[in-house]
């Protein structure tokens, strides 16, 4: 559908003699639609720039991922480690000593199973921290797109109830009859 230029439509309007002034019409028309291409402008501007920020924002918690997955993998890591050398030092002292030898590889596998579970908590909770730091952001973030849509809606939907009321204006005004009264030139 194309759009209609009601300043000009409105410009062609014949007076009547007791009807509003023209000029002073056409120009609170003007102003209003120049006033609602402003407001719809400001308002396309700013939700451009929220999803700018939103976006930047995005990206940086993105940026964050790795760093602490690589975290987990470091803690994974030296949880290994640990481990590994526990399990060196318990074959020596196995190497050493009959009933001692159990005993201490016992200890070492309970320490190594300590750390790799408070390694795998601590992993756990940095990841779900992340996670709920993101969820927080992301709902900041659904919640301003959408009171910025819903604005902007609002201001989309003031404009066409202005265009269908100047539709419906100029629809209800019936032609200037032919009478000896017209204005001449």
């Amino acid at each position: 559908m194309k759009d209609r230029n009601f300043v000009k439509e409105i410009e062609k309007l014949r007076t009547a003699v007791l009807g509003y002034d023209r000029e002073e019409v056409v120009l609170y028309i003007r102003e209003l639609v120049e006033y609602y291409g402003q407001k719809n402008e400001e308002a396309v501007r700013e939700l451009y720039l929220e999803k700018m920020q939103l976006a930047a924002e995005n990206a940086g918690l993105r940026a964050q991922i790795p760093t602490q997955e690589k975290l987990y993998a470091e803690a994974e890591g030296k949880a290994e480690e640990i481990l590994g050398g526990a399990k060196e030092t318990a074959e020596t002292i196995l190497d050493h000593a009959g009933t001692k030898k159990e005993r201490m590889l016992k200890e070492a596998e309970e320490a190594g199973k300590r750390i790799l579970a408070e390694a795998g908590r601590q992993s756990e909770e940095i990841l779900a921290e992340a996670g709920r730091q993101m969820d927080v952001i992301l709902t900041k973030t659904r919640e301003k797109v959408e009171k910025e849509q819903a604005l902007y809606h609002q201001y989309r939907s003031r404009l066409e109830a202005l265009k269908n009321g100047l539709d419906c204006i100029f629809a209800e005004c019936p032609p200037e009859e032919e009478t000896g009264l017209r204005e001449q030139p």
